[in-house]
């Protein structure tokens, strides 16, 4: 831990005499030579995939869990056509 007189002295530092701070480039100086849309580079697709991924498989995993748990550990049977024919 600092102590008190350590941040006391940071405090008082001539701010002429700090260093000054790095400036942030913006973001589409940042972008690779010669891509003009971050879409059409090899890394946003990647990402893009792995996203697209994740949102449309946890629904099907989480649904599947549950009726996994169910029966397990509820006793649920799972669902049969000899179910359907005698309700009609």
């Amino acid at each position: 831990m600092s102590s008190l007189k350590d941040q006391q002295r940071y405090r008082s530092m001539d701010p002429k005499t700090r260093p000054p701070r790095p400036i942030q480039q913006p973001a589409a100086s940042r972008l690779p030579k010669g891509v003009d849309d971050i879409r059409k580079t090899k890394e946003y697709k990647t990402a893009a995939r792995r996203w697209t991924t994740t949102i449309v498989g946890l629904p099907i995993v989480i649904y599947t869990s549950w009726i996994l748990y169910e029966r397990l550990y509820l006793g649920k049977s799972p669902k049969s056509r000899e179910d359907q024919k005698q309700k009609d």
